[in-house]
């Protein structure tokens, strides 16, 4: 967009998810919903039948069923603090735009707390 701006700021969250609508019909992309709750479902799955495998195929090798299962343990972990961390990040998204509606509203009473409150978000984000 070379010249020219947009500002998100100035949008809901509900008209910008129907901008993005509207966009990606007109570009041909195929919205996709990732269902991360039903990925992290399927990969315990997958790694408890990887587990049950090692301990069918290892059982007289205590040190191969062993290595087996620590490295099923290790991608479960992995998995759970996925599951955390976007958790988490769905949280403060949430909790961010509930932030922005209410100084939003505010706007009148202050006509800079928005661009204060970028101000200071600069300084706590991490890309």
């Amino acid at each position: 967009m070379a010249g020219k701006e947009f500002d998100a700021s100035q949008y809901t969250r509900e008209e910008l998810i129907e901008l993005n609508q509207k966009l990606s019909e007109y570009l041909g992309l195929a919205l996709k919903e990732l269902d991360i709750q039903a990925e992290i479902k399927e990969h315990y799955f997958r790694c408890k039948r990887i587990a049950e495998a090692a301990e069918a195929r290892f059982e007289a090798n205590p040190s191969a069923m062993s290595s087996a299962l620590n490295t099923v343990n290790s991608a479960l972990k992995e998995l759970s603090r996925q599951e955390t961390d976007i958790y988490n990040a769905a949280r403060a998204k949430a909790l961010e735009m509930a932030l922005i509606n209410t100084l939003k509203e505010f706007q009148d009473a202050a006509p800079n707390i928005l661009k204060r409150f970028y101000e200071n978000l600069e300084g706590v984000t991490h890309e």
